[in-house]
């Protein structure tokens, strides 16, 4: 049930304000240019196509087929990396591309102990995504299954050889 005088207050609320009807004639001298009637997309494929051009927008531009690989590493080997790429004024991206590129022509000796250690479990300490060239990392992959490594122990173990030849 409404409120007493609560219509009078909506009048008076509206009081002194236009409330003619608005014209949508155009003003004299305007250039008025014919409507052309264009099906409005649907309220799904709009939502598509804001999507897609978000994701064109933040895309990164980037040359070359890149692949995206993440990997664990032990302590020490994470320290060195922080400050080796520091050191060499590189991201952490480029100094692992320069890395594994640098790692593939070193040997793998299979009596040495790092190398024990990364063919089993091994004590992880921080985690590591990065992107590198495809074909790279194929190489890595060829090189790994060669040594009768998987890709991670591999990565760990060639991190760990370069590390100790370029101890800072």
């Amino acid at each position: 049930m409404a409120r007493k005088g609560f219509a009078s207050s909506i009048g008076s609320a509206l009081e002194g304000r236009n409330l003619s009807p608005v014209s949508t004639e155009p003003k004299e001298g305007t250039k008025v240019e014919p409507k052309v009637n264009e099906p409005t997309p649907a309220p799904k494929e709009k939502r598509e196509a804001k999507t897609k051009k978000v994701a064109e927008n933040k895309a990164p531009k980037i040359e070359g087929t890149l692949t995206t690989i993440g990997f664990s590493i032990t302590e020490e080997d994470s320290k060195f990396i922080r400050k080796a790429a520091i050191k060499t004024r590189m991201t952490k991206e480029e100094f692992f591309s320069m890395v594994f590129t640098e790692t593939l022509s070193f040997d793998i000796d299979f009596d040495d102990p790092d190398y024990e250690l990364f063919t089993e479990r091994f004590k992880k300490a921080a985690r590591y995504t990065t992107r590198i060239d495809k074909s790279l990392y194929e190489q890595m992959q060829e090189k790994a299954a060669d040594n009768y490594l998987n890709i991670t122990g591999y990565i760990n173990y060639m991190i760990r050889k370069y590390r100790k030849r370029n101890e800072l």
